[in-house]
């Protein structure tokens, strides 16, 4: 390669590489929080993704938020819980709550709710009892206002026999499971236990409901330090939908209402009770719930023909970008034919009269013997129908074999005449 060669190839790569940044950082912003046009997307610096919203026509209903506090923090407006953490891809909303709290002679009972479209997450959370001779109870009722209670005891007569954690085995902390489609829910003890042996090493118990991921057991969890470090709170998981209408065939059948609106949207039928889920489909990213949120995106896996790019540039498989047109960047992806954009990808195509595979060589003109139509039929093979190697071969092969034939036949009919 001459000294100009190589530095019009340096020219290019860099070009490319420029380009390939401003593309990642645009990326970046399709994948942020993306409110409803005209309306905030922060509280502070907590991000607010529709349908959740801010103020008047900024979000769909049961999905209202204010913003308040100093520093700013997002919180239902029903409610007054505190919003930790929005999920559009899980259907999760993180949320802090109370607990219910007992030292010595001084204890707090915690009532807490939510409101349709939210539930507990019956997966994702645990009521959890920590203390010594301490039995504590759940109760509460689903959207379907059935009632619902249990509890758990931890037992520890002494010190020694206090677990070492983390996971709560019934002797210094306790879990059971909660059912599912819970809004409703009270924390309380029972107090005809008897603490007086334990005050030493256990002087505080505690009951609450808590993401199970959160929550880790040990022998300072006994102590008041513990309540007052995490300000007598907790976090724990929400599960949301749209829960009218009650399934994806229902809501599709009501345009006007239906909520899938990214324009590249897959529907799912909630898997937390009644009501359904958008999501970007595959080769898609951004807000399912705003006209044209689903953006295409496309994997960086350059196969670069020149020897010199593949020695000297390194990319990490799998980044996410938004969707470009990769025929404006040979480079990164080779194209010896016809390059064609599509929203996720592109195809690359032997010009008609001509064979090969354009994304490695170049195409080659299919020989004159063979009759017109054969040579038409060879030159648009698309090979992107077929990624797989294999199966691009089989399928060049197959017709490969049929122009031959064809070609036979033709030979053999003008011999004839």
């Amino acid at each position: 390669m001459t000294m100009v060669a190589k530095r019009v190839l340096l020219f290019q790569i860099a070009a490319t590489l420029l380009l390939a940044s401003d593309v990642a950082a645009a990326a970046s912003n399709t994948t942020a929080a993306i409110p409803m046009p005209g309306c905030p997307n922060k509280c502070g610096e907590f991000d607010i993704p529709y349908p959740f919203g801010i103020g008047t026509n900024c979000s769909m209903e049961g999905f209202d938020i204010t913003c308040a506090a100093d520093p700013p923090k997002p919180f239902f407006r029903t409610g007054n819980i505190e919003i930790l953490r929005i999920s559009l891809v899980d259907h999760e909303v993180t949320v802090r709550i109370y607990m219910a709290k007992w030292c010595k002679d001084q204890a707090f009972h915690a009532n807490t709710s939510v409101d349709y479209p939210f539930w507990f997450s019956a997966t994702r959370n645990k009521f959890t009892v920590v203390g010594c001779s301490t039995l504590a109870y759940i109760d509460g009722e689903n959207d379907d206002t059935d009632s619902y209670t249990s509890g758990c005891i931890s037992t520890c007569h002494e010190e020694s026999s206090v677990s070492e954690g983390p996971s709560c085995d019934g002797l210094g902390c306790c879990q059971t499971s909660i059912p599912t489609e819970l809004m409703v829910f009270n924390t309380y003890f029972d107090f005809n236990f008897d603490k007086g042996n334990v005050e030493s090493f256990s002087p505080c118990s505690y009951a609450f409901l808590a993401d199970q991921d959160w929550f880790q057991f040990d022998k300072s969890k006994l102590t008041e330090d513990f309540g007052k470090k995490n300000n007598d709170r907790t976090p724990a998981v929400l599960d949301w939908a749209i829960r009218r209408p009650a399934s994806c065939p229902e809501a599709e059948a009501h345009p006007e209402t239906y909520a899938c609106r990214g324009g590249n949207t897959t529907c799912l039928n909630s898997t937390s009770g009644v009501g359904y889920r958008c999501m970007c489909s595959e080769g898609y990213t951004g807000n399912p719930y705003l006209e044209g949120g689903c953006q295409g995106t496309y994997v960086i896996r350059p196969s670069f023909s020149s020897h010199y790019a593949r020695s000297h540039l390194h990319f990490s498989d799998g980044g996410m970008l938004a969707d470009i047109d990769e025929c404006q960047l040979p480079l990164l992806y080779p194209c010896f034919g016809v390059c064609t954009n599509k929203p996720g990808g592109y195809d690359c195509t032997c010009p008609p009269g001509t064979l090969g595979n354009a994304t490695e060589y170049n195409c080659t003109d299919i020989p004159s013997k063979f009759p017109a139509p054969a040579r038409l039929a060879v030159g648009k093979t698309y090979l992107h129908a077929f990624p797989s190697f294999p199966y691009r071969l089989l399928v060049n092969t197959f017709l490969l074999f049929f122009c031959l034939a064809f070609a036979c036949i033709t030979c053999s009919s003008s011999s004839k005449y």
